[in-house]
């Protein structure tokens, strides 16, 4: 039987429409080599929270398998979908495991007794010196601000696993150079500081599970759209369900 699968789109930058959530199941057919987005469903009603969505999708995911359904992304909704769900019918909730991909990421590393240090206040300080240490005297200083800058570096490189400037453009323009001198000089702070970003913690997991293939923990993923996955957190969510 194939793997779960699920997919988005692997696009530059990280402002994307916000497509409905999708239930994915093991009957469906596995995807092509590039992600895509998630099959589109009926818009749902416009008086209902992301929670309350989400909410349902689980719901119908757990009613319609009989194996664990995995509830995920990248805000907090899933959580809120746990106490939801175990309110609505408890013996269904026990078969749903509600978190974020970070918090997913990090229970890999943890049971391969891998340490990673995500320290947010050294991630912010990171970002600031790599900032005013190339950022400030480059070009994109006049074209943007930064937090425009930092969300491409997010986004657009570290968010679909680029590790040379040829993957990120091939045109090789002075915009671009910048972009990817401020994402090194960033990775260098970081490394200075002995600590790592959330993007990092995803890649880290998805190279754990690559390279040591763990065995099959759901059978159904149901993803959160609020703010749509890297392709990094899609291929991750797919080895998590890989069989």
């Amino acid at each position: 039987m194939p793997p779960t699968v699920v997919r988005t789109e692997d696009t530059h930058t990280t402002t994307r429409p916000t497509p409905p959530a999708a239930v994915v199941l093991p009957t469906q057919r596995s995807a092509p080599p590039r992600e895509h987005a998630p099959s589109r469903e009926h818009a749902p009603s416009r008086d209902q929270s992301p929670t309350d969505r989400l909410t349902r999708r689980a719901l119908g995911a757990l009613r319609t398998t009989t194996g664990r359904v995995l509830v995920t992304g990248r805000t907090g909704t899933p959580a809120a979908v746990s106490e939801r769900l175990t309110a609505v019918d408890e013996t269904l909730a026990t078969r749903a495991w509600c978190v974020d991909v970070y918090q997913l990421a990090r229970q890999v590393l943890d049971e391969r007794r891998i340490e990673i240090c995500t320290d947010t206040e050294k991630i912010e300080h990171a970002w600031v010196s790599a900032w005013e240490r190339v950022g400030t005297h480059s070009v994109l200083h006049a074209l943007g601000e930064e937090a425009r800058w930092r969300a491409e570096i997010v986004g657009a490189i570290k968010g679909r696993g680029l590790t040379r400037f040829s993957q990120y453009r091939s045109d090789g323009t002075l915009m671009a150079s910048a972009v990817w001198d401020l994402y090194v000089a960033y990775s260098e702070e970081l490394t200075t500081r002995f600590t790592h970003d959330l993007e990092d913690l995803i890649a880290i997991a998805l190279d754990e599970l690559t390279s040591s293939p763990t065995r099959p923990r759901f059978d159904t993923v149901v993803i959160d759209p609020t703010v749509p996955l890297t392709p990094v957190m899609v291929r991750m969510l797919k080895a998590v369900v890989a069989r």
